[in-house]
């Protein structure tokens, strides 16, 4: 789906992402579409976060943060009965089998490899919110 098709107005994202440069860029194309965008850079303080935020609609979630790993943010995300059905879709330039594999092995939503096609992105959010899986590698 390209990002023409996608309409997220309304949609409630959380993009977990430690690079300023990789979050205003998944912001903006999320922004055209209609979605809100919440930002988190370091998911230390992850509950406590997500108690302030509204009901999320989806997560977006970079493996490689400081101090804390992508998979331990998504443990700690599940653990939280508000967040038990949101979709997790991981956002990272660690695409190699073994990473996707455990991502699919946990039940990870969905993976897309960065570098981000800009054009497609928002299509692929809009997929993953629907409930089809989005699997996408370099």
């Amino acid at each position: 789906m390209s990002d023409s098709l996608a309409n997220l107005t309304g949609k409630r994202v959380l993009i977990i992402e430690d690079d300023r440069f990789g979050m205003a860029i998944m912001s903006s194309i999320l922004r055209r579409t209609g979605a809100v965008v919440f930002f988190e850079r370091w998911a230390e303080d992850i509950k406590q976060r997500i108690a302030m935020l509204p009901q999320l609609d989806i997560v977006l979630l970079d493996l490689n943060l400081p101090n804390i790993t992508g998979f331990e943010v998504y443990e700690i995300l599940r653990s939280l009965p508000t967040m038990n059905d949101v979709p997790v879709v991981i956002v990272s330039a660690s695409d190699d089998t073994a990473v996707v594999n455990q991502a699919r092995n946990m039940g990870i939503n969905g993976f897309i490899a960065k570098p981000i096609d800009s054009s497609r992105f928002a299509g692929y959010v809009s997929q993953a919110l629907t409930g089809n899986p989005v699997w996408v590698r370099r």
